[in-house]
């Protein structure tokens, strides 16, 4: 993995990228936006592939897959791509396993939220009530979460459960509020959505080991989640512009919502993750494990993206 030495946070470059034209321009942006933030991919240390393997192993002797699982299977093969590449750093492989199970689970409900969505509605109360969930998808998932205490300290099992229910009330509002246009007037809208949507407080929670203490990474943390989340927008914007996957996105929404284009909020939002993201490096200078950890979790973050076809950042040579 990608490691730059604590001077080399005063060394980044800082100054504000101008925003791309159009979608020929965007891989020289992008190029730029993650030099600029010192992040820099090198491949996986673990083959992709092999990991995926265990992951798929493990979620079958859990009983998780059977029958119709063509969905649960690939959105597994999502969440071992990324336990593979952004939590390479970690050392215990059931941390990175359960990672990797856990992602399965949110990528399939974010999938399948529509078909689904009384039984998603049920998720919470019956969850904390422990009460059996309206499909066994649900019903496993539930059971995940509870195991979290295994692999992490209470602070952190605390922050991505929360993160976990706040994710699950962002597929309730996008489908209740289908079709509603977002007024002007409502300014802080786009990061609230995105900060329930982006699972950004789990994703940055499971970044740090447990051995680590909560004074190492705590007070860097707000922006690294924000990170967690902004860099998926940024990575993930060339996908969302083919597919016209526009009504959420906290670029398209923050455009409609200043009057700009997209391509000005993607700039926008590039400069604030820069500037967020390097904040975050100086917070974390003191403590060397913690500011490795998320260093690394950056570089692999972006070979997430890479590794996997869905973002297809090949086409723009990334």
């Amino acid at each position: 993995m990608f490691s730059l030495s604590n001077a080399g946070v005063r060394e980044l470059q800082t100054e504000n990228l101008s925003p791309p034209t159009d979608r020929a321009s965007l891989r020289t942006f992008l190029s730029a936006f993650l030099k600029r933030c010192g992040i820099q991919y090198q491949g996986s240390e673990q083959p992709i592939a092999k990991f995926e393997a265990l992951c798929i192993a493990e979620a079958s002797a859990r009983g998780y897959l059977g029958g119709d699982d063509a969905i649960l299977r690939r959105s597994i093969g999502v969440g071992a791509a990324i336990g593979a590449t952004g939590y390479a750093h970690l050392r215990d492989e059931g941390v990175k396993i359960y990672i990797a199970l856990y992602t399965g689970f949110m990528t399939y409900l974010d999938d399948v939220f529509v078909s689904y969505i009384d039984a998603i509605r049920e998720f919470v109360p019956r969850f904390v009530a422990r009460r059996p969930q309206q499909r066994k998808e649900l019903d496993d998932f539930a059971a995940l979460l509870l195991e979290m205490p295994r692999f992490h300290n209470a602070v952190a099992c605390n922050i991505i459960l929360t993160s976990t229910l706040d994710y699950v009330s962002s597929l309730l509002i996008q489908y209740d509020v289908l079709g509603v246009p977002v007024p002007k007037s409502a300014t802080e809208y786009p990061v609230f959505f995105r900060r329930l949507s982006g699972i950004g407080n789990g994703y940055a929670a499971f970044i740090f080991p447990a051995s680590l203490p909560v004074h190492s990474w705590i007070f860097a943390f707000p922006d690294i989640a924000y990170c967690v989340c902004t860099l998926n927008d940024m990575l993930s914007f060339y996908k969302e512009d083919l597919a016209g996957e526009v009504e959420d996105t906290l670029i398209w929404l923050t455009a409609r919502n200043r009057n700009i284009s997209v391509y000005e909020s993607l700039c926008a939002i590039a400069n604030e993750t820069m500037d967020t993201h390097n904040r975050a490096l100086r917070a974390l200078t003191p403590f060397q494990d913690a500011y490795d950890a998320y260093r690394n979790f950056a570089s692999g973050y972006h070979g997430f993206h890479v590794e996997s076809k869905r973002y297809k950042l090949q086409d723009l040579g990334l």
